[in-house]
């Protein structure tokens, strides 16, 4: 049986594991930092730099890069009873969004920051989209829908909640495929058990040692 393309679960596995990561991680931070005062400002240097080490392009977190080649660039997200073909980069911004809450970042900052990221994959500034801090619309709509997610949800991810959060209006913002697949998009509904991508799917945990 060929493997399904909805990426959806895996989202909310990502999600999750991201979440605890990066809890346990700011916090042996914070108690490396005794001083309130300096403390802070160390804290939200660091948050941004260690931000970037782990959401940087092929770092740990920077799932679109191995999912951009299961299915020539095309994805399925999936709400309630619909379903969509996305950009492979849409899971992966989605992610960022919700971290970036979590972790209390600056959403501005986050804007201009993946911006500054798509310029550099692509070599240029997309003067286009200089409205949308040059980042593709459809890229920022999905790190807005994880900012929001997380600002709904704070605590663990559900399946179901983020199908109820994925509604057409919502999936239609996010970017679409490079090139549209030719079958309707299919939401996976089998056993999670069995969901054929795991965690470490496209994850890149060896990155860390760059």
């Amino acid at each position: 049986m060929m493997k399904p393309f909805d990426m959806t679960p895996y989202l909310v596995l990502a999600c999750n594991h991201a979440l605890d990561f990066f809890q346990r991680y700011d916090a042996g931070f914070a108690l490396e930092t005794p001083n309130p005062l300096s403390g802070v400002l160390a804290m939200k240097t660091r948050l941004y730099a260690t931000h970037l080490k782990f959401f940087g392009a092929f770092k740990r977190f920077d799932i679109k890069r191995k999912m951009e080649s299961i299915n020539r660039g095309a994805v399925v997200l999936g709400g309630k009873g619909l379903a969509r073909w996305v950009d492979y980069s849409a899971p992966g911004n989605i992610l960022f969004g919700y971290i970036s809450a979590a972790r209390g970042l600056n959403r501005q900052v986050c804007w201009a920051a993946g911006g500054l990221l798509e310029s550099l994959d692509l070599g240029r500034f997309q003067s286009q989209y200089r409205e949308f801090w040059y980042d593709h619309p459809g890229d920022k709509a999905a790190v807005d829908f994880g900012w929001d997610l997380y600002l709904t949800w704070p605590d663990v991810l559900t399946l179901e909640q983020l199908r109820h959060a994925l509604t057409g209006a919502v999936l239609e913002q996010f970017q679409p495929p490079p090139l549209v697949p030719d079958e309707p998009p299919v939401v996976y509904d089998g056993d999670l058990l069995a969901y054929p991508y795991s965690l470490d799917a496209f994850l890149n945990p060896d990155a860390d040692m760059d």
